[in-house]
């Protein structure tokens, strides 16, 4: 009896183990920056993307959270935060926890279709029941790392 509860636990944590190694390893795990296309006209003619000043950070626990720097003194704002569930390998959903931006968000569950341009690349897209459309971002992972210049 004592060998069967010793191997039902080690199973157990073994499970769990691996369940917690699978979360954690997800690609969509990490610090993201949202960009937008630019066609050039504003940017020296050359296409491109115009970082903005809001990321989002995928934490490998199930929770996630946004912020942003207001100009123009700068001012850092956590604009919403929650839990994620990952569906599959094109859909995952956020539960909102609080936000600052859309107080009706608040426990309300966001499905939102996903892909990876690249690695380091991901473009999402949403709808909220009360939009009358879609929405869709572009985000580009923050690695560590110094910054380089486009030729």
């Amino acid at each position: 009896m004592k060998t069967y509860r010793l191997l039902s636990l080690c199973a157990a944590l073994f499970m769990a183990s691996h369940m917690l190694a699978q979360t954690s390893n997800h690609p969509l795990v990490g610090l993201w920056q949202q960009v937008q296309q630019s066609d050039g006209h504003t940017h020296g003619g050359k296409p491109g993307f115009i970082k903005l000043p809001v990321w989002k950070v995928i934490q490998p626990d199930g929770n996630f959270f946004i912020f942003l720097i207001a100009a123009p003194d700068a001012t850092c704002i956590k604009t919403n935060e929650g839990a994620y569930t990952v569906n599959s390998d094109s859909v995952y959903t956020e539960h909102i926890n609080g936000s600052v931006t859309d107080p009706t968000l608040i426990g309300k569950d966001n499905k939102i279709s996903y892909r990876f341009e690249t690695q380091d690349m991901l473009h999402v897209s949403y709808h909220h029941e009360k939009a009358d459309r879609k929405g869709e971002e572009l985000w580009i992972r923050v690695k560590l790392e110094v910054p380089r210049k486009e030729p």
